[in-house]
């Protein structure tokens, strides 16, 4: 382990446990998320507890009808925080009217009493009003895609300022970056700010559904733990804080020891052929590179299905189009679906068809997975992946992946976790699994030195995974792997909290 990731599992195991004394008097922290009605109140609660179910996200009006909670509990035994997603507000302009009217009205009964609780128009301001009342903190969420002079959400704010109870305001729907462009602007970020400070909020940050970063996270409990009073409850947040930081840093963690352990396999893998005629040689090299396609091809699939596990995602969020077990196939054939031959080159079919057989093998549970990478790696090995090798002594072929074939590996495995990494629970966004337009953009010479070394060991030794075996290893196989996991580090590093 480095030093960077002792620092950070320092950080998180520095505070004492609350004894059972201590959990028998610990009272939950009550938080509402408010803002109007459709700005995300849903989808932020989605990306922070990490649960894609939690209530119902759609274009409607007014979806959330009701008040849904989420509680976390502090080591799965005692509720420590209970987050209230409330309705949207949809009557805040008439709200503010009503209590003008009152002369000198002002603070949560106020409010609640100015809402005339038999007019329908108001049902959800009402409910999520007395959510409000009851809890400690509250949460409102800006969109950073509207701009704060409208009415409804500069009412909404003169409200807020009435409630007695401190508020952190989270920025959601942040420009961001699309295919490698940046944002063409930063929404209304500049006169959000502006606003939020005029009405007196200090305590806002960015925080967007859609895109997930740890260190938002992080800098959100943080904010939570200062505003709670009672010491006990204070330390019971802070412990979930921490845990959360363990749980980033071991997910990253297992990323790289997932990947290690790949490459590794992938610097050893080989297909030979024994006594091959020497006019036979082209024919067989053939029939040995579609082996070897079929062996890689399995081994990439396992190792994506163990990084989407890692960072509990399922396969299911691939797009469509990346799936073509939705095309017209013939199980006899490799280049399976004229449809879909029309589109990949002869590698790529090949490689696609190799998927295909991965996925019917495991009762297609695993949604077309293997077809996806079969089809991206086989285009890829279809050129110039492999290395042959001919000992005519021997009547000996031998094909291997070239020393090109690990940065484009590499640069798959690095790509699919850092999507995965920040990848919000908000909507049903896909993530699109493609290769990299250039997979040198990984930049690792230590990796490459280290899986040139393993392979060139392996050929000296006569050492190395056969198509029929995985289970063949150089001696000193974990050293080897902890060595690639410390290089992999450059390119998956721990959260940066600074």
């Amino acid at each position: 382990m480095s030093n960077r990731n002792k620092t950070l599992n320092s950080q998180a195991d520095n505070k004492e446990p609350l004894s059972e004394e201590e959990l028998s008097r610990l009272e939950p922290v009550i938080i509402s998320v408010v803002g109007p009605t459709n700005e995300g109140k849903t989808s932020v609660l989605r990306t922070l507890t990490g649960d894609p179910q939690f209530g119902e996200v759609n274009a409607l009006t007014g979806t959330t009808g009701h008040a849904e909670y989420k509680k976390i509990f502090y080591h799965d035994r005692v509720e420590v925080l209970r987050l209230i997603d409330t309705p949207g507000f949809q009557m805040s302009s008439a709200l503010v009217d009503q209590l003008c009217e009152r002369e000198g009205a002002r603070g949560i009964e106020a409010i609640l009493d100015a809402i005339p609780e038999s007019d329908e128009n108001f049902r959800h301001d009402l409910r999520a009003w007395k959510e409000v009342r009851q809890s400690q903190i509250v949460i409102y969420i800006a969109n950073l895609s509207e701009s704060p002079t409208q009415s409804l959400l500069r009412d909404t704010l003169t409200l807020l300022e009435q409630v007695e109870r401190p508020v952190i305001v989270l920025f959601n729907n942040i420009p961001t970056e699309t295919d490698g462009a940046p944002p063409v602007n930063d929404g209304f970020e500049a006169e959000w700010t502006k606003v939020l400070r005029r009405s007196r909020f200090y305590s806002f940050q960015k925080f967007d559904a859609h895109r997930r970063d740890f260190r938002d996270e992080y800098e959100l409990f943080e904010r939570i733990v200062a505003l709670i009073r009672d010491p006990l409850a204070k330390r019971a947040v802070r412990a979930e804080l921490m845990g959360r930081l363990r749980m980033e840093v071991f997910r990253i963690e297992r990323s790289r020891e997932t990947i290690a352990e790949f490459l590794y396999d992938m610097a050893l893998i080989r297909a030979i052929g024994r006594n091959v005629p020497r006019d036979e040689v082209k024919a067989r090299r053939e029939t040995l590179a579609e082996e070897l396609s079929r062996q890689v091809a399995r081994r990439c699939q396992q190792v994506q299905k163990d990084i989407f596990d890692i960072w509990r995602f399922t396969p299911e969020i691939l797009d469509r189009k990346f799936r073509p077990l939705e095309q017209e196939f013939d199980e006899r054939d490799h280049h399976f679906g004229r449809r879909l031959k029309k589109h990949l080159t002869r590698g790529a079919a090949i490689g696609a068809g190799v998927g295909l057989l991965i996925d019917v093998a495991a009762g297609l549970t695993t949604a077309g997975l293997g077809s996806v990478l079969g089809g991206i790696l086989g285009g890829f090995l279809g050129g110039a992946g492999f290395n042959y090798k001919f000992d005519t002594k021997q009547k000996k072929l031998m094909v291997k992946l070239g020393k090109d074939a690990f940065p484009f590996l590499l640069s798959q495995c690095v790509d699919l976790v850092k999507k995965l990494q920040v990848r919000g629970q908000a909507v049903d966004v896909n993530i699109q699994l493609k290769l990299a337009e250039d997979p040198s953009k990984v930049r690792a010479p230590e990796i490459c030195r280290l899986l040139g070394k393993i392979s060139k060991d392996a050929d000296l030794a006569e050492i190395f995974h056969l198509p029929e075996s995985m289970s063949a290893d150089l001696p000193d196989r974990q050293n080897r792997i902890d060595d690639l996991c410390e290089a992999l580090e450059n390119v998956l590093p721990p959260p940066n909290l600074g």
